[in-house]
């Protein structure tokens, strides 16, 4: 997904199925969407971070012990802090530079007092508006070989 010379980042939501052990970010979370959304921002961006509900932003390499935290769960008072702590993050690692193409997949929760900080980049939502289930869908027929797709797609 670059386009115009924009960098691409991918933002992948974590999830609630996770591994037993410490692993790192992007193997400890083991729900078919997530491992769908992280190899399509992986394909689309090739740079991409993971969203946690408890550490912020956090780069797939990163060793982390299983949690359980939801920003569901949170307050919005607590949604809005962890929304500031991942800007914080964001801009201390280059990621809110003006111009920056930014490909959340994500839900509802993870964007809502985000996107706000980051008025300065570019947004691209493909998920907007899908529920699980359509969510999966989407992802499998993206990242389905394309000679695997019907003539004319």
């Amino acid at each position: 997904m670059n386009s115009a010379g924009r960098e691409c980042v991918a933002l992948v939501s974590c999830a609630k199925k996770k591994r037993e052990h410490a692993s790192p970010a992007g193997d400890l979370y083991t729900s078919p969407l997530f491992q769908k959304m992280a190899l399509f921002a992986k394909e689309r961006c090739g740079r991409w971070y993971i969203l946690s509900a408890k550490h912020g932003l956090l780069a797939p390499e990163t060793i982390i012990a299983p949690y359980d935290v939801t920003l569901n769960q949170m307050s919005r008072v607590a949604q809005r802090e962890w929304a500031s702590m991942v800007h914080r993050q964001m801009v201390q690692s280059g990621l809110a530079a003006s111009g920056r193409r930014l490909l959340w997949l994500a839900g509802r929760a993870y964007m809502r007092d985000l996107v706000p900080l980051l008025p300065n980049c570019e947004h691209v939502d493909p998920l907007a508006g899908l529920g699980l289930g359509k969510r999966l869908s989407w992802l499998n027929a993206q990242l389905a070989p394309r000679s695997a797709q019907p003539p004319g797609r």
